[in-house]
């Protein structure tokens, strides 16, 4: 994808963004207009001529989405400050996985060129940060902006402007709610390790590895991986984010076969589990030999359908009575809904709140407590019936004993050509 952004032209379509002394941040989606390049060949100097302005058209979001599209898609956005000063602000792409942004400021003669993306190494950075933020300076008066974005995965477009201080507020926010969440995932990656090597439960082992897997997806998701963990590994950051996402699914159906032991309780299905276990796995290395666009759509298809199996697998043997499902499905409704509210947020049904901008780390902790206390539960049942059994046991054996102690004729064990036991009557 690249990014275009131009100072001077007023353009048509959406409203106005006015920044006055009350403007701290926006999202810019009821701001926007665009233009999809279908020809693939527009420049800047033709896309901000008066002959395109008619082309473009308001977005009906606040957080635009057009799928999946490997054309250019041209976006406006008209900006008045009205303050005596410039306003020095930043603005902020707020989805990190998309491919090439570069930003023209225009000066006098020409451009000056800055990039950013996962196309680009981390360095390449103004602003240090997960996101793609670039600072702009808005000079007092009318300014229209024009952004270029091609990728080659989820034309999603979230953009918002903040002042300065602003930003660094969210920064800071942001950063320690992450923090949590992380601190949380690792938490919780160590103790089903711990508790796999006490007790020999492999449920435990397959719990940390999805959860392991789950973590990763989200760094990358978020832009933290990037930042953090491979700033330099441009090929490699790509193709993480479909990668860990097919890891993820495999993993958590290889959990519920585990843990609801589909193969005693299903037979028939259980087959059909391993072979979408080994397709994923063998899946989860294709996005470093085949287009991302390809395969980013395949690991969504990939995903979607896991989650929908495993919550059918659930639901069936919740109503056959089995225990261990009750826990399952209530984890794993869980996380649809935050996927719910997730999705309502990226396409605009839903408005920007802190529920619904961080339900996916909200949810994932949750998922993985609630999964990790149906384990518990399961062998707190299994060891329960295992007393009852041995009560029973014991009481058959005593009630045995009375009898043959008792019995008229004499009884004789032997074992081995050994006598072990004899009744008093013999």
């Amino acid at each position: 994808m690249a990014l275009f952004l131009l100072f001077g032209t007023t353009t048509a379509g959406a409203k106005e963004l006015v920044i006055d002394s009350e403007f701290s941040e926006s999202s810019l989606g009821p701001y926007l207009s665009y233009h999809l390049d279908t020809t693939d060949a527009l420049i800047i100097e033709q896309i901000s001529s008066e002959a395109y302005r008619v082309r473009f058209h308001p977005f009906s979001s606040c957080n635009p989405s057009l799928g999946y599209t490997t054309h250019p898609l041209w976006v406006t956005l008209t900006v008045i400050n009205r303050k005596n000063t410039p306003e020095r602000t930043i603005l902020e792409y707020n989805y990190p996985i998309i491919d090439d942004v570069t930003l023209f400021i225009p000066q006098k003669k020409g451009f000056i060129e800055k990039k950013g993306g996962d196309h680009y190494p981390a360095s390449v950075k103004e602003i240090p940060y997960r996101t793609i933020a670039f600072p702009i300076t808005v000079d007092p008066g009318k300014h229209s902006y024009y952004l270029k974005i091609k990728t080659s995965g989820s034309m999603t477009v979230s953009l918002k402007l903040y002042v300065r201080e602003q930003f660094r507020n969210m920064q800071v926010i942001e950063m320690a709610l992450l923090g949590l969440f992380y601190g949380l995932m690792i938490s919780l990656i160590v103790y089903n390790i711990l508790i796999y090597i006490a007790m020999k439960e492999i449920s435990f082992l397959y719990l940390s590895l999805f959860s392991l897997f789950l973590s990763l997806y989200s760094c990358v998701h978020t832009g933290i991986a990037f930042q953090y963990l491979w700033p330099s590994q441009v090929t490699f950051a790509n193709a993480s984010h479909p990668m860990f996402l097919i890891f993820t699914i495999s993993m958590a159906i290889q959990f519920t076969r585990s843990y609801l032991d589909t193969g005693n309780s299903l037979p028939l299905v259980d087959p059909f589990l391993r072979g979408v276990i080994l397709f994923g796995l063998a899946g989860g290395f294709l996005p470093f030999v085949i287009k991302y666009h390809i395969m980013t759509q395949f690991s969504t298809v990939y995903s979607l359908s896991g989650i929908v199996l495993v919550l059918i697998l659930g639901t069936v043997l919740f109503f056959r009575g089995k225990r261990e499902a009750v826990f399952y499905l209530i984890a794993w409704i869980f996380i649809f809904i935050g996927g719910i509210l997730s999705a309502g947020r990226a396409f605009g049904v839903i408005p920007e709140t802190p529920v619904s901008n961080w339900t996916y780390q909200i949810g994932s902790p949750i998922l993985i407590m609630l999964l990790s206390l149906g384990v518990s539960d399961k062998l707190n049942t299994m060891k329960r019936a295992l007393a009852r059994a041995l009560a029973a046991l014991k009481e058959s054996e005593e009630k045995y004993r009375a009898v043959v102690d008792n019995a008229h004729d004499g009884i004789l064990v032997i074992i081995d050509e050994k006598p072990i036991y004899a009744n008093k009557n013999l």
